[in-house]
């Protein structure tokens, strides 16, 4: 791949942000890759933090974020494609999993962060399905401890196999 590349992530955001984000997608762009749902998930994990009276309390607190997210989600993917306009390819990329074993985490399990990152990962898929764009899942990409820098956030060989994969679908 060779083109030029503008990055308008702000680490830390939340989906919310992506709207102000995409006011920096140059004009002259042939395609808006969207990272989506990493920092939301945060909040997912930490509601089973919460005391329930019962597993299906827990389990229902999960569902009703994962729905909530995944309207959040079609709202800001709709109104990305509206913004960045037609001509412009969408490619959505669903969450990783975090690295939390090997750099000794020890206040959420692997787990249970994984299981929240399956479900909205689960809703990246639906969504960008609904609008007919590619996805490409982080967490077959970000797969060993090399490819993070801490238990979060991708090392620079994560962010080059992250790179490697976003050409191979533009590439497509």
């Amino acid at each position: 791949f060779s083109g030029q590349t503008t990055c308008a992530a702000k680490d830390g955001a939340l989906m919310a942000a992506i709207a102000d984000q995409a006011l920096a997608i140059p004009p002259s762009a042939t395609h808006v890759v969207v990272s989506v749902g990493g920092n939301n998930a945060i909040s997912a994990v930490n509601l089973l933090k919460e005391p329930v009276a019962s597993a299906e309390e827990a389990l229902l607190r999960l569902h009703k974020f994962a729905r909530e997210f995944e309207a959040e989600l079609e709202q800001t993917i709709q109104n990305l494609i509206t913004v960045v306009g037609t001509g412009k390819s969408v490619i959505v990329c669903s969450i990783y999993n975090p690295c939390f074993r090997p750099f000794n985490v020890t206040t959420v399990t692997q787990e249970t962060s994984n299981l929240c990152v399956a479900l909205l990962h689960d809703a990246c898929v639906r969504v960008a399905t609904r609008f007919g764009l590619p996805v490409i899942d982080w967490r077959r990409v970000c797969t060993r401890r090399e490819d993070f820098a801490n238990p979060i956030e991708p090392s620079s060989a994560g962010g080059q196999k992250m790179a490697e994969a976003i050409a191979s679908v533009i590439e497509k």
